[in-house]
């Protein structure tokens, strides 16, 4: 059997991965710092600080997994900006520390879980990403960076400090409340849903077609917050743009279905219109 060690495995995109992973035939270790959302029973879950190298060694040494997927990180483009320090921590040092004991332990695979954020602008966030991307490229490791769209899905919060518009919107509707949007509701995402996002992890983990690259996961179509506020027929708290805000992040799907064979399966308005 196959061992792949998911970090971030309590996560909102980690605990899909690792379901979708097991369910097709894969033995997962999940590492974890907190447990903010699940983790599924059958997995085998560490806490470990990742950006610790002795901590991350001793899981190698451990349990020495044939493939990594690196889906841990601090996923608040406000939260990195009000800490920057903590967002290099989570999201750039954490990943050397693993992209070198991976390849100290000749994993197979390594599978970086990156964001269209690269796309946006100058914030840490964005900067922590592109720097994990480009030392995954330089290494010596069989790897892809996945620039998944905006993850959305049943489960995800609606509040704190990983909520998801999406989440925010639903919940608005079920509670006839308002909802705070930033800006004049013209920015658009590639909202995808995680199951899908899970789906390309595996298919990545699986492929043979290429030796490292970056490659986007998303449907091929974005959505405008003001579509997805109509579509739901909400009341709008209109807001200022915030810091590191940026209209639009542009994504194609093209090269994930000819590298990966991946293709979305979940439209986002279809998905509120069944939710409504």
């Amino acid at each position: 059997m196959n061992n792949v060690l998911v970090t971030g495995a309590s996560g909102f995109l980690g605990s899909h991965v690792v379901d979708d992973l097991m369910y097709h035939g894969f033995n997962v270790i999940g590492t974890c710092r907190g447990g903010e959302y699940r983790v599924n029973e059958l997995a085998q879950l560490v806490r470990v600080e990742l950006s610790n190298q002795q901590e991350v060694k001793n899981l190698f040494e451990r349990f020495n997994p044939d493939y990594v997927v690196h889906c841990a990180g601090l996923a608040s483009t406000p939260a990195c900006i009000a800490s920057p320090s903590d967002c290099e921590r989570d999201n750039f040092t954490a990943t050397r520390v693993l992209i070198d004991l991976a390849e100290l332990y000749r994993v197979k695979r390594f599978v970086f879980a990156s964001s269209n954020v690269v796309y946006g602008a100058a914030t840490p966030y964005r900067r922590c990403k592109l720097a994990s991307e480009f030392a995954l490229h330089y290494s010596a490791l069989n790897s892809c960076s996945l620039r998944f769209g905006n993850l959305y899905g049943e489960d995800q919060p609606y509040k704190g400090r990983n909520c998801n518009f999406i989440a925010a919107a639903v919940n608005a509707k079920r509670n006839g409340t308002p909802l705070p949007i930033f800006g004049d509701g013209s920015s658009k995402r590639d909202w995808l849903h995680v199951d899908d996002a899970a789906r390309a992890v595996r298919l990545a983990v699986r492929s043979q077609c290429f030796y490292t690259d970056v490659v986007d996961i998303c449907t091929g179509r974005a959505v405008t917050v003001r579509e997805i506020a109509e579509a739901l027929k909400l009341v709008v708290d209109w807001q200022p743009t915030r810091e590191g805000d940026v209209t639009s992040l542009p994504q194609e799907a093209e090269t994930a279905k000819r590298l990966l064979r991946f293709e979305a399966k979940t439209n986002l308005l279809g998905w509120l219109c069944d939710l409504s």
